[in-house]
């Protein structure tokens, strides 16, 4: 199994999207109810779902290596 293959696989995990989303809602509402003097507290909830968004952003993108790669190919 090439590491595209186990990242493709894993994305595919139903409980793995399941967490991610709940990670990001809690984060979210933590923002929503946030009082105002509790700006820190936004900063902090808003750092992590970019941290989220962007560990996810890099799976996707090794998941879809090999494609790129074979595409790449067929232009050559």
């Amino acid at each position: 199994m090439t590491k595209s293959e186990a990242f493709r696989n894993l994305l595919q995990s139903q409980e793995l999207n399941d967490e991610i989303e709940l990670m990001r809602k809690e984060l979210t509402d933590l923002i929503i109810n946030s009082d105002d003097d509790e700006s820190s507290v936004r900063e902090a909830a808003y750092v992590r779902i970019k941290a989220i968004n962007e560990v996810m952003a890099r799976f996707e993108s090794i998941a879809k290596d090999d494609e790129i790669k074979d595409k790449a190919w067929k232009i050559l």
